[in-house]
């Protein structure tokens, strides 16, 4: 029987498969990663997206999630995820921190900041 004749995703020979653990157990133990939960497949597709940049409504409709706290507890932060976002505001922070020395005209807020001896980049 092919594969599109069979109104299943999941079967075998075109009967319906109903409990597959026994198969996924095998199956990941010839992998090499045996122990792997097929239901945490669902939280590595939405790290997975969310990190190739899909926006979060898109994950949450492919996920087939309808509320924000079901996606939410997908969307687990990592300690990756938490240095990745110190890099990124230290880049932005020394970029604007460069564009001020360009412009003389800055507000005096933002060239009191820059003038700060407790500045980051050292003005």
């Amino acid at each position: 029987m092919t594969r599109d004749a069979s109104p299943y995703v999941f079967h075998r020979r075109g009967a319906f498969i109903r409990d597959f653990r026994k198969s996924w157990d095998k199956a990941t133990a010839q992998a090499g990663c045996s122990g792997r939960v097929f239901h945490a497949l669902r939280r590595s597709s939405a790290r997975d997206r969310i990190r190739a940049g899909v926006h979060e409504r898109v994950v949450m409709s492919v996920n087939g999630w309808k509320t924000r706290s079901v996606f939410e507890r997908y969307n687990i932060t990592s300690e990756k995820d938490m240095e990745d976002a110190l890099v990124h505001t230290e880049r932005y922070r020394h970029e604007q921190w460069k564009l001020q020395e360009f412009q003389p005209e800055a507000t005096n807020k933002l060239q009191c900041a820059v003038q700060s001896p407790c500045h980051p980049y050292g003005a």
